[in-house]
Formats: C-alpha cells, structure tokens, sequence
C-alpha cells in the first residue's frame, strides 16, 4: 500500500472510530430509555453497541426518513392550500364539497354472506 493512500485509510479509520465513540453511548442510552434499564442489562446493551458500531446505516436511514417526512408534510400542505372540488349527485339533488387530495371511489358491492 502506499504511503498517501495508507495515511487517508488512516485518516478515515480515525474519524469512523471517534463517531463511533459517541455513537454506542448514544444508542445505549437510547435503547434504555425506550425499553427500560433491566430490559437493556440483559440484552440491550448488545444490540445497543452493535448499532453504535453499524451507525453510519442508521444516520443514512434517519435522513431517508427525513426526508420522506418533509415530502409527505410538503403535500398535506399543498393539498390544504388546492381548492376544494365539489360533488353533485343529480338523482338525489344534492351536492358537498370535499378536499381536492381525495380520490372519488365507488361503493363495495353489498356482502352476501348471510
């Protein structure tokens, strides 16, 4: 191996092993916090550590999620802000108005089970 290519090895094994530092404490005291202290002494802790050690998966996933959530949020909201549609029955004469997000299905057929 050559020598820059041995030091940037290092470089990132430093910077994985210091993250990891603060991540298996972190993800102990997580785990307890969520399932009790007694549940995390007999089994947590192993889970807990591993995850400290496996943290970079579970920073990609939280920002994943992240961002599926701000999505999700940024389509609530601009499906408040689109205007309402409007039903109109013309058998029954009646008609309501409904939030333009709302997808128009029609009925199950009746069971006929009994």
């Amino acid at each position: 191996m050559t020598r820059p290519l041995g030091k940037i090895l290092a470089v990132a094994v430093g910077v994985y092993m210091l993250a990891a530092m603060v991540a298996v404490p972190y993800f102990n005291w997580q785990y307890a916090q969520e399932h009790g202290f007694v549940r995390w002494l007999f089994f947590g802790e192993f889970v807990a550590t591993a995850k400290g050690f496996a943290w970079p998966y579970f920073v990609a996933t939280h920002f994943s999620a992240v961002e599926r959530k701000s999505e999700k949020e940024n389509n609530v909201r601009l499906m408040a802000e689109a205007p309402p549609r409007e039903y109109v029955d013309v058998q029954y004469n009646f008609a309501f108005q409904f939030p333009a997000g709302w997808k128009l299905e029609k009925n199950p057929p009746p069971r006929r089970d009994w």
